[in-house]
């Protein structure tokens, strides 16, 4: 049906990503202390991780150094209780976007389920006549799970690996600045 109305040459309005983003936003707005929440936790929590790997490094040039064993034994201990504190700070920073993102997606769901109610309620008569309301129901929901795809494809998965890398290079170049 779609391909012959192609044929015909009926267009079909194009939608654009800047309205999209437009009403996922529009969603957002009331929670959107929740997402900053979220993000500030999740870059943290990375830059965090990034952080570790340091003391580790130092852990082991301490016990290939040499040194009485009382002070290898103190600097070592140390190093210990650095890590130990650096992954409980990470892992509450994790809780804590995790604990938002709970709360912040199922409202921001409701609210875009709620927009596209009220969007669908400004037709007329005869556009509920010419068009099969499950399929209605079925875009909207469509709308709202793109939404939640998106958040966390770009919450859980980008933006660490965006954080992590320029985390990387930052600490790296202090390092060795040829590197």
């Amino acid at each position: 049906m779609a391909a012959e109305k192609f044929q015909k040459g009926i267009a079909y309005p194009k939608v654009k990503l800047k309205h999209v983003l437009a009403e996922f936003w529009k969603g957002v707005k009331p929670k959107k202390w929740l997402l900053f929440t979220m993000l500030g936790s999740v870059i943290f929590a990375n830059i965090i991780y990034v952080i570790t790997p340091i003391y580790y490094k130092e852990f082991f040039d301490t016990i290939s150094g040499s040194g009485t064993k009382f002070e290898i034994a103190s600097q070592l201990m140390l190093f210990i209780i650095y890590i130990a504190i650096f992954n409980g700070i990470s892992w509450i920073f994790i809780r804590i976007a995790t604990l938002a993102n709970n709360a912040f997606e199922p409202a921001v769901i409701a609210n875009l389920k709620q927009q596209c109610y009220d969007y669908l309620m400004g037709h007329s008569y005869s556009f509920f006549v010419n068009n099969f309301s499950g399929s209605l129901v079925q875009k909207v929901n469509r709308f709202s799970k793109a939404f939640e795809r998106i958040t966390d494809d770009l919450m859980w998965s980008l933006l660490p690996l965006a954080v992590r890398v320029i985390s990387i290079l930052v600490v790296v170049f202090f390092i060795n600045k040829w590197i």
